[in-house]
């Protein structure tokens, strides 16, 4: 997320993120974050993207900021990831 450099502020929540994200990503792939109930946790230098089901509340995808494609395509690959240890996954530390 260029618009802090190297740091992401401790207090980036989902309302912070989807204003910074908005006109910046595809208007289809920001209307699908904005259909869903999203996590926003910030870690120093990028920060993890919880998407769920706001349904079912279930994870339906996990990002870390660090790379550029979805880490988790936990919907489309049921069972593959251990939704309750993301840390497991992460490719920025």
């Amino acid at each position: 997320m260029g618009e802090f450099g190297d740091r992401i502020p401790d207090n980036l929540d989902e309302e912070m993120f989807l204003r910074i994200v908005h006109g910046k990503i595809p208007d289809e792939f920001y209307k699908a974050l904005t259909d869903h109930s999203l996590v926003v946790v910030p870690k120093g230098s990028y920060y993890l993207l919880k998407v769920y089901d706001k349904s079912t509340h279930a994870l339906i995808l996990f990002d870390y900021s660090c790379t550029p494609e979805a880490d988790g395509r936990v919907l489309e690959e049921p069972g593959k990831f251990d939704v309750n240890h993301l840390e497991l996954y992460d490719p920025c530390k």
